[in-house]
């Protein structure tokens, strides 16, 4: 018996009322919450069961997994909302089994407004739960069976693939000037400085000062700040959201200076089922004309069309880092990364349906980037990971 039938049976055998499924992408969490289902309604034909999903293009996946696994019968028994959309109409339904799915989406405003739901069982569905989501479960519900398998179990039981990784370092430009260091921005009289005086420049403060640097320069400019505000946070926690968005600011600009060398990289997978993860949704839509975000509502259709082989290259912003089916994904190009732990292991889920995924990393050298590819792959096989020196070499 595999590890994958092994929890199976171990969930369904067990009475616990609430359960939590802490189980990695791909490992089948769907489908053992569509069995849970299916053995609540067979109890009692007017059972109606409550799944809650982070967004609606999720909806369209349970309903396609309900098919798969002929459940279709169900579908009147079944009622889809998000966490987001709190349907006050679903208040005076007595639902016998509530299932949270991407559980991790919690959030205090969701444990206010999702306790006043009468339900008599809950399943939580995730491959990355915090303990504040626990937190939150716990106190609304009361006690929960909690079966946990980590990615890196799932792997080495050979549940899931081993993904390839390849990655390529890259090197910020440090001798021409491109990049252009802009203070005190909504003032006038500009006045242009050199680099070398830029701290002589920085005690202005009565005019706009513009000093042209390298984009090294401007990244070290910009860390800086970051180092200074970090230091800051711990003894002022108005600091804080300032120190975050600078830290994602980061990330945004690194990831606008490498799109002419995912261009090259997506050049050499024009054959290959291909999904590349973006900072923002100009860049995916640069990258792709079958760009999924969150604005032109056309995700659905476009993942449609993927699955069904019409198309093998699409882009995302926000969006498909958890949850979505994708068929026959093999390829994962990061032109951005983050660096929280549930998006990292969420984004490599969407390739472990493959039988031979691959991960494809560009990274500047000497930045953030370096510490967030190190945690990404620390402790991994070193045999599955190639670093590229030649982007132009890349080969699958």
């Amino acid at each position: 018996m595999t590890v994958q039938e092994k929890v199976r049976v171990e969930v369904l055998q067990n009475e616990a009322c609430n359960k939590i499924l802490q189980l990695p992408t791909s490992f089948g969490k769907t489908k053992l919450a569509l069995d849970l289902a299916d053995i609540e309604i067979r109890k009692d034909s007017n059972c109606k069961v409550l799944i809650v999903v982070p967004t609606l293009i999720l909806i369209t996946n349970w309903k396609d997994e309900i098919h798969k696994w002929e459940y279709d019968k169900y579908l009147n028994n079944i009622i889809f909302i998000t966490y987001k959309s709190y349907a006050k109409k679903c208040i005076d339904i007595d639902f016998g089994l509530t299932i949270f799915d991407e559980g991790h989406h919690y959030t205090e405003r969701c444990a206010d407004n999702y306790k006043s739901f009468v339900t008599k069982k809950v399943v939580v569905l995730s491959a990355t739960l915090s303990q504040a989501s626990l937190d939150r479960y716990i106190c609304n519900y009361g006690k929960f069976y909690i079966k946990e398998v980590s990615l890196n179990a799932a792997v080495r039981n050979k549940v899931l693939p081993k993904p390839r990784v390849i990655l390529i370092p890259l090197e910020l430009e440090a001798k021409k000037a491109s990049q252009v260091i802009v203070r005190n921005p909504d003032k006038g009289n500009p006045t242009l400085y050199a680099y070398k005086d830029r701290f002589k420049a920085f005690k202005i403060k009565d005019r706009k000062v513009i000093i042209p640097c390298t984009e090294y320069q401007y990244y070290e400019d910009m860390d800086s700040k970051i180092r200074y505000l970090k230091g800051m946070r711990y003894s002022n926690p108005k600091v804080t959201n300032i120190y975050l968005r600078k830290c994602a600011d980061r990330l945004m600009w690194l990831s606008n200076m490498k799109t002419s060398y995912t261009y090259t990289i997506l050049k050499n997978l024009e054959s290959h089922r291909t999904l590349t993860f973006c900072a923002n949704i100009e860049q995916s839509k640069l990258f792709s004309n079958n760009s999924i975000n969150c604005k032109d509502g056309k995700a659905t259709s476009i993942i449609d069309k993927f699955n069904k082989g019409a198309i093998n290259h699409i882009t995302a912003c926000n969006m498909l880092d958890e949850g979505a089916n994708l068929v026959n994904c093999q390829i994962g190009v990061y032109n951005v990364l983050n660096s929280s732990n549930r998006k990292i292991i969420q984004k490599i889920g969407r390739f472990l349906r493959h039988k031979e995924p691959i991960i494809i990393i560009p990274y500047f050298k000497d930045t953030k980037e370096v510490d967030i590819v190190n945690k990404m792959f620390d402790g991994y096989s070193l045999d599955l990971i190639t670093v590229l020196k030649d982007i132009n070499k890349l080969e699958i």
